[in-house]
């Protein structure tokens, strides 16, 4: 079997309760800057791609969830090394 190694994290997708909130708060955390206002996969709902080179962040506002019965990350893409 081949060894799998991580390079590194392609995109997470997450559902947000505050789209700006989280925006800015991983804006600042990280550094991330806004690659897409609006991801075209999710027309019925405010949400925004941000990131940098090696991760993005999909983020979708659900204003009435409630953390604790929520799935908060949906996926999770690895961009994988195969030796």
């Amino acid at each position: 079997m081949n060894n799998l190694k991580a390079k590194s994290i392609d995109h997470v997708n997450m559902k947000v309760k505050n789209l700006i909130q989280s925006v800015d708060f991983y804006k600042n955390l990280f550094g991330f800057e806004i690659k897409q206002e609006e991801n075209p996969n999710k027309i019925d709902v405010p949400s925004k791609i941000i990131g940098n080179d090696a991760i993005k962040l999909c983020m979708y506002e659900v204003p009435n969830m409630f953390l604790k019965e929520e799935l908060l990350i949906s996926s999770l893409t690895l961009k994988i090394l195969i030796r």
